[in-house]
């Protein structure tokens, strides 16, 4: 019944795993109380109960969040390289760029309907010090897998991610097995654009 879940990959089937695990703590817990209730000695019975009333609490704790990690261009490529998913989709952006927030969803709803072909990562533009107020955002649309915020000069960062960096946002990096985007563009993008770039990457 117990699965082990995976230290890398995609980050929805990470939430998926560790739902099911959390499930299972309660299911164990709750059947525990079960047996030292018909069959357990009073004697035992104050300390199991205390282990398996530990075990649902455990189960009913509210998951947590990742919240937004402060990275440098190349702990992003980092994260890039460990991804196990075919297609790395990292996206640029800032809390006060109206077009990023406008494809934002776009996003999240194709990295939910794909998640074994892809694996989306938000990286902010955004100053350290509105680190919170990203979070905010990306809570606002329901996505709590990592996320970074960009440390150092933007430019400095521009450069590590692409020299075909200009500079403007929102921007798009789509990953192969390569540590340098397979493909990169800037400009809002809706969500069939993204999808038939990411077949176009599954199709080589």
């Amino acid at each position: 019944m117990w699965r082990s879940i995976p230290s890398g990959g995609n980050p929805q089937a990470l939430a998926h795993e560790t739902q099911l695990r959390r499930r299972e703590l309660f299911f164990l817990g709750t059947s525990m109380c079960c047996f030292i209730h018909l069959n357990t000695q009073p004697v035992h019975t104050v300390r199991l109960l205390a282990v398996a009333t530990s075990l649902v609490l455990l189960a009913c704790q509210p998951a947590p969040t990742s919240g937004v990690v402060v990275a440098s261009a190349d702990e992003v490529r980092g994260a890039v390289a460990d991804s196990a998913t075919p297609v790395k989709v990292v996206k640029f952006w800032a809390t006060w760029c109206a077009s990023c927030l406008a494809d934002m969803p776009g996003f999240i709803e194709l990295a939910t309907e794909r998640p074994d072909d892809m694996e989306l990562i938000f990286v902010s533009m955004d100053t350290e010090a509105q680190r919170e107020e990203a979070e905010a955002v990306l809570a606002e649309h329901g996505w709590d897998a990592r996320s970074f915020l960009r440390s150092g000069s933007d430019y400095a960062f521009m450069r590590t991610v692409t020299p075909r960096w200009t500079g403007a946002l929102p921007a798009t990096a789509l990953y192969l097995s390569e540590t340098d985007p397979a493909q990169f563009w800037e400009g809002q993008t809706d969500y069939e654009t993204l999808s038939i770039r990411i077949d176009h990457l599954l199709a080589r």
